[in-house]
């Protein structure tokens, strides 16, 4: 379960994000940075934050998918910028692609290993916990059989 927290004693959030989000009974997700490389290795959008940003977004969505879960159980994400002053165009995507999902977030000005990269995003998520399953109990097993001594 995801929960948004928001206290009147903090400024209130300025992008598309919540200033906490509370997680219980889920399956905890933490990605590595991620650039905005496709499924090939090639770095996608060379020069344009607003195509890098997509395709970060959606590797960390498939990253996410892989653990059974959603980009709706994001609840983090931590945004490395090679300039700050691709802030907005970053923010328009993330508003796009992440719209009424509540997350925290941090965007921080970084030295990005991936030559050609403008952004790496970290993410968080937690995934429901599936529905219960009926767990059959064990078949009763054959007793083991008597050893046998052999003589000398």
């Amino acid at each position: 379960m995801k929960k948004a927290l928001e206290s009147p004693r903090v400024a209130k959030t300025k992008g598309p994000y919540v200033q906490g989000v509370a997680v219980s009974d889920g399956t905890m997700v933490f990605t590595s940075g991620v650039v905005a490389r496709n499924a090939q290795g090639k770095l996608i959008g060379i020069g344009d934050i607003t195509r890098q940003t997509k395709q970060c977004l959606t590797n960390i969505r498939n990253i996410i998918a892989a653990a059974g879960g959603s980009i709706e159980d994001l609840v983090k994400v931590t945004v490395f910028l090679r300039d700050l002053r691709d802030y907005s165009g970053m923010n328009a995507v993330r508003n796009e692609m992440l719209a009424g999902i509540p997350f925290a977030s941090s965007t921080v000005q970084a030295a990005l290993n991936a030559s050609g990269a403008l952004i790496e995003i970290e993410a968080v998520a937690c995934v429901p916990e599936a529905a219960p399953r009926t767990v059959k109990p064990p078949q009763a097993s054959k007793p083991p059989k008597a050893a046998v001594k052999r003589g000398k």
